[in-house]
C-alpha cells in the first residue's frame, strides 16, 4: 500500500470512530464519571474503596492481576484446559508441560496480565509457540482452543450477606467474519466493512496470504478468534435472555469462587440456551471490578450518555459491595500500594508496546 492509500485509509478509519460512540477510547467515557467516582470514594473514605470489592483477586480485579490465578477461583467444570508458562522458562519443558495439560494445537495464547485482546492470538503449531514466546519475554497463558462456539459476555454481582446475586448485563458478542460474493477478493470485502477496516492493519498481516483470494458466494471467514470490542467483535444487548434459570447457574458458580462479589464472565457455549441452563459452558476468563456491562455498547439500545448513566450505576454497586466487605473486615489497599501497582503496570505496558513496534 503506498502513502496515499495508507493516509486514505486512516482517514476512513477515523471517519468510522469519529461516527460511530462505541468506538470512542475510553476517556470519553470515564472523564465524564470523575466527580461520581470522587463521590464514591469520599462516601466509602477511601481512595481506593473498589480493592475491597472482590478479596480473591488482587486490587479487586482492577486489570492488574494475573488471569491465571483468577481463573483458578472458577470451578473446575467451566474452566478450559490452561497453563502458565512463566518467565524466564525453560524451552525444551513447555511441549511436554502442554502435553500433561492435554492441550494440542492450535491453541490460544495471551499475556497473564493484559487488556481487551491485547496481544491474545491463535497459534498453529509448536514454530509459532516458541516465536511467540521470543516476542514476548513475560509470563504467557497458554488456553485450549474452544471451537465453533458463540461467546457471552455475563456481568454478575452479590452483595455480601445476601444468599442469591444478579445478572446486570448480557451481551451476545458475534465475532469478526466477513462473506464472500464470489466476484470480491478477501482485501475488498474488508475495505468494505467498517468493523474489518479499522483492524486493517492487524488483517493484513494475519492473513496476507489470502489479501488476493476470491471468496465464493455464502462463504464465511472468521477474521477474530476473541470476543473483544476493540479487535471488531460485534457486542449486541442480549439482556432480554436474563432469566431466574440463568440466574441460578451463577449463584451456583459464584457460590464456589472464594472472595468473587462482582465481575464479568467471558464465555463460550452453544447458544442462549446451552448458557442458561449451564450446559457446555466454558469460563475462557473472569474480569473483576473494571467490568463493564458491556452491552451499552450496542448503540442500536442506547445512547452514549445513556452508557455513562449504566457505568455509574455500575461503580455504585462496586462502591456499596466494598463497603459491606470493609466492615467485614477486607481492608482496602493503601494509596501507595496502589500508585507501585500503576506504576510498575505502566512500565510493563510500555514494554510490550515496544516489543511490538
Amino acid at each position: 500500500m503506498n502513502f496515499f492509500a495508507r493516509q486514505r485509509l486512516r482517514w476512513q478509519q477515523r471517519w468510522i470512530v469519529w461516527t460511530n460512540w462505541e468506538y470512542w477510547s475510553a476517556n470519553w467515557f470515564y472523564v465524564p464519571l470523575a466527580p461520581w467516582l470522587a463521590y464514591l470514594s469520599a462516601r466509602n473514605g477511601h481512595p481506593c474503596f473498589f480493592t475491597a470489592a472482590n478479596p480473591g483477586i488482587f486490587t479487586g480485579g482492577l486489570g492488574f492481576e494475573s488471569k491465571f490465578d483468577t481463573l483458578q477461583l472458577i470451578p473446575e467444570p467451566f474452566r478450559p484446559t490452561s497453563v502458565r508458562i512463566d518467565y524466564p522458562r525453560d524451552y525444551a519443558s513447555i511441549p511436554e508441560q502442554l502435553r500433561v495439560a492435554g492441550i494440542g494445537f492450535p491453541l490460544v495464547v495471551k499475556p497473564d496480565m493484559g487488556f481487551r485482546g491485547f496481544l491474545v492470538k491463535k497459534i498453529e503449531d509448536e514454530k509459532g509457540l516458541q516465536e511467540y514466546l521470543e516476542q514476548f519475554p513475560i509470563p504467557v497463558i497458554a488456553q485450549e482452543y474452544l471451537r465453533g462456539r458463540q461467546e457471552f459476555g455475563v456481568l454478575y454481582y452479590r452483595v455480601p450477606g445476601e444468599a442469591s446475586g444478579r445478572v446486570s448485563s448480557l451481551t451476545v458478542k458475534e465475532l469478526l467474519t466477513v462473506t464472500g460474493d464470489g466476484v470480491h477478493v478477501l482485501r475488498e470485502l474488508i475495505a468494505a466493512h467498517p468493523r474489518a477496516l479499522l483492524q486493517w492493519e492487524v488483517l493484513e498481516q494475519n492473513y496476507a496470504s489470502m489479501m488476493g483470494d476470491i471468496l465464493a458466494f455464502g462463504q464465511r471467514v472468521g477474521l477474530g478468534i476473541v470476543g473483544n470490542h476493540c479487535r471488531g467483535a460485534r457486542f449486541i444487548n442480549g439482556n432480554v435472555h436474563i432469566n431466574s434459570e440463568l440466574l441460578r447457574v451463577f449463584d451456583g458458580i459464584a457460590s464456589q469462587m472464594d472472595g468473587f462479589n462482582y465481575g464479568r464472565f467471558d464465555i463460550k457455549c452453544d447458544d442462549v440456551a446451552s448458557l442458561q441452563r449451564g450446559e457446555g459452558v466454558k469460563i475462557i476468563e473472569v474480569n473483576g471490578v473494571c467490568s463493564e456491562p458491556v452491552h451499552i455498547y450496542d448503540p442500536a439500545g442506547i445512547s452514549y450518555f445513556g452508557a455513562i448513566v449504566e457505568l455509574g450505576k455500575h461503580w455504585k454497586l462496586v462502591a456499596d459491595i466494598a463497603r459491606k466487605n470493609h466492615r467485614l473486615g477486607v481492608p482496602y489497599l493503601s494509596p501507595r500500594k496502589m500508585i507501585e501497582v500503576l506504576w510498575d503496570a505502566r512500565r510493563y505496558f510500555r514494554q510490550l508496546k515496544r516489543l511490538l513496534s
